[in-house]
């Protein structure tokens, strides 16, 4: 409260210094003695401040002094302890892995893993655990894939080991190392901390399992037919199972076909187990085309399918890998059938006409004499009648056609890039006119070869000659029959005849399938009910598979599997079901349609192709019935 009547003194006081024409006037303080009374012995009070002093700073040192030496005897102890008394470190604990150098794919081998406590405590318990590489097995394990071992090891006493043995078997691609991580998980005696130890073992595979070799020509012309050979043999004592070889082809290889057929896609073959010593072949056949001088790479793997996905391979035995290098042919040729030039193969129905080219031209800077193709035919469908040849002769006798510079005088002498074509025709019987010959899978194989005399200035003639082929697959024959019947039916109607109006009356319809050739797969036939015909839902043979769709009306018949000969060498394939018709007035004096027009559809397993056909409606004309008059077609009032 002082206080603040000074301040509110000192603000007015300076409120009033700085007016103007304000005078100020300063009275003077009057001053009164006051008393103070001090303390005149202070020598006594000094002395006993410094006794007291005196007495503190003494125990403070010899407080001090006591805990230096206790930590000095303390870091003593426990220095001595775990220097001389107690060593324990993960450094005195050794794993130890004996092994062969190498080992054999596919074969058991032992390998000896020991464990040494160098520590002065006991171990009181250790677990050994190893994770297996890929391609690795444990014996007793062998179905297990990435395998991890754990075994415990127990109590190992001081400068004490303990020994574990581990059958193994591995399997992978020769000269490749399998790697094992192997850790050891210890407590010693008298301490409650976890200790671990960790080794990395790794093991050389000297050998594969399986050997692999494959065989490619020394080089390709471009656009030539090749084989690739593929021979795999198993090195190992013990059953390889899930076999399986997979091939990456290069870029520009075509695939036309393998012996035996992949199993997935044109580069997969699965075999299941493969036996000791067994061996598996592929013979692969495709085009490849490039530039000159390109090389192409073939690769091939051999080893077990993969669980998961079966286009791949889990681990790999063996590996090889092929380079072929692409040439320039000396004579470029270009073998078309129906205008298909790309293929080996070329389907086509049978008893249609053949058109064929051999387009050619020479590649070299020098000329080419007495130039000369044959084509040599094959085949037992070949109408021999029908053969034709432009500036060509057929001879009969062994059944090829010439093209020489005799029916052909542009072939004597070739001049560098010089072109020419030999064209001709044939056709093949038609197998449902064969008088009940029966053939399996009918093709044709065409070869020619062209021959001539490469003639360069200063060197003696020199001969060349160019191979090539085409397979003409023949796709099967397959005859559709659809009748509707009413007193000829393999299942009993009822009804007016001829239909009379707003009357029902049932017919019963019959499908049949004749097979020539090929087997036919995924064998379907299909048609649809009109708005006014009813289905009964009477079939026969009652095991064959015929649905109907009240929503859209479509009838169809799964036939699945249609063997060679059905029809010729074993009865047609054969349904009936029963339908019925009450006519509407509108109708009258007509023979409504009872099925719409009847469509098949299956897959020729020889050929590849889709074979499709369609046969006529069935209307209440009824013609597949003999015993129908002409007067029962037509609805009647």
């Amino acid at each position: 409260m002082v206080y603040r009547k000074e301040e509110e003194y000192i603000d007015k006081l300076e409120k009033n210094l700085y007016k103007r024409d304000r005078t100020v006037e300063y009275k003077k303080q009057k001053l009164a003695p006051h008393e103070i009374k001090a303390k005149k012995n202070w020598k006594s009070d000094a002395r006993k401040v410094a006794k007291k002093n005196h007495f503190a700073s003494g125990i403070f040192l010899k407080i001090f002094f006591a805990s230096v030496l206790f930590f000095v005897v303390a870091s003593g102890i426990a220095f001595y302890r775990l220097v001389f008394t107690s060593r324990i470190s993960p450094e005195n604990v050794e794993i130890v892995v004996q092994a062969p150098a190498s080992v054999q794919g596919g074969e058991e081998t032992s390998v000896q893993i020991i464990v040494k406590n160098d520590n002065t405590s006991a171990i009181e318990f250790s677990n050994l655990n190893i994770v297996f590489p890929d391609g690795a097995r444990y014996v007793p394990q062998q179905n297990e894939e990435n395998y991890r071992y754990q075994v415990s090891l127990g109590p190992i006493a001081s400068g004490d080991q303990v020994i574990e043995n581990l059958p193994i078997i591995l399997f992978g691609e020769e000269n490749t190392e399998k790697v094992f991580d192997i850790d050891l998980e210890y407590r010693v005696e008298g301490s409650s901390a976890l200790f671990s130890k960790n080794k990395i073992f790794p093991l050389a595979l000297s050998t594969s399992p399986i050997s692999l070799s494959v065989s490619l020509p020394a080089e390709v012309n471009v656009g030539e037919e090749i084989s690739i050979d593929i021979i795999s043999t198993s090195n190992s004592n013990s059953v390889l199972e899930d076999f399986m070889i997979a091939v990456e082809f290069p870029f520009g290889f075509t695939f036309e076909g393998a012996d035996p057929r992949p199993s997935k896609d044109t580069n997969v073959w699965h075999f299941g187990d493969l036996m000791s010593s067994g061996t598996k072949k592929i013979e692969i056949r495709g085009r490849l085309e490039g530039q000159t001088d390109e090389k192409k790479t073939f690769k091939v793997f051999a080893g077990k399918e993969s669980e998961f996905n079966p286009r791949e391979l889990e681990i790999v035995f063996n590996s090889v890998s092929k380079t072929v290098p692409i040439r320039q042919p000396f004579i470029g040729v270009d073998f078309a059938i129906n205008g298909n030039a790309g293929s080996s193969e070329v389907v086509v129905d049978s008893g249609r006409q053949i058109t064929g080219s051999i387009d050619w031209i020479n590649n070299l800077p020098s000329r080419i004499l007495n130039g000369e193709i044959i084509l040599k035919i094959n085949g037992q469908l070949v109408d021999r009648t029908t053969i034709r040849e432009k500036a060509g002769f057929y001879q009969s006798l062994n059944d090829s056609i010439i093209w020489n510079q005799t029916t052909d005088r542009s072939l004597s002498v070739i001049e560098p890039g010089q072109t020419g074509s030999a064209r001709f025709s044939l056709k093949t019987s038609s197998l449902f006119k064969l008088g009940g010959v029966q053939y399996k899978n009918p093709r044709v194989t065409l070869e020619f070869e062209f021959n001539g005399e490469r003639v360069s200035p200063g060197f003696p003639s020199e001969p060349i000659q160019i191979t090539g082929s085409k397979i003409i697959k023949l796709n099967t024959a397959v005859q559709l029959a659809t009748k509707g019947v009413y007193y000829t039916s393999p299942i009993p109607n009822s009804g007016p005849l001829p239909p009379r109006v707003d009357q029902e009356t049932q017919y019963t319809i019959v499908w049949s399938i004749v097979n020539s050739s090929n087997d036919i797969e995924n064998a379907t036939i299909e048609a649809n009910l009109p708005i006014y015909i009813n289905w009964l839902g009477v079939i026969t043979p009652t095991n064959e598979s015929v649905q109907f769709n009240e929503l859209t009306g479509q009838v169809s018949w799964n036939a699945g599997d249609i063997s060679t000969g059905v029809g010729s060498i074993s009865p047609a394939r054969e349904v009936a079901f029963q339908v019925s018709l009450t006519p509407s007035i509108s109708q009258i004096d007509t023979s409504p349609t009872i099925v719409s027009e009847v469509e098949f559809s299956g897959r020729d397993t020889f050929t590849g192709s889709q074979i499709e056909l369609t046969d006529n409606p069935v209307t209440t004309r009824l013609n597949g019935d003999p015993q129908v008059r002409s007067s029962e077609t037509k609805v009647l009032k």
